[in-house]
């Protein structure tokens, strides 16, 4: 069975050493009512998030282990 938080590896040292912290984050405590959810936050999942965001459509992303 996948079992995505037992992955304890790092990211590539270029994307790591170059970054800016990841922004503080808590787990999902409520219900929410948005129009589009986005299951990852990798690099895929924040491109979708920025297009979204900009034409103004609500939405919540789920994230495991950390932004990327």
């Amino acid at each position: 069975m996948h079992q995505p938080l037992a992955d304890r590896s790092t990211p590539p040292r270029v994307y790591h050493d170059t970054a800016p912290p990841p922004p503080p984050t808590a787990p999902l405590q409520r219900s929410s009512n948005v129009d589009l959810t986005i299951i990852g936050a990798g690099f895929t999942g924040l491109s979708t998030a920025l297009h979204v965001a900009q034409a103004r459509i609500t939405t919540m992303m789920l994230e495991a282990k950390q932004i990327g």
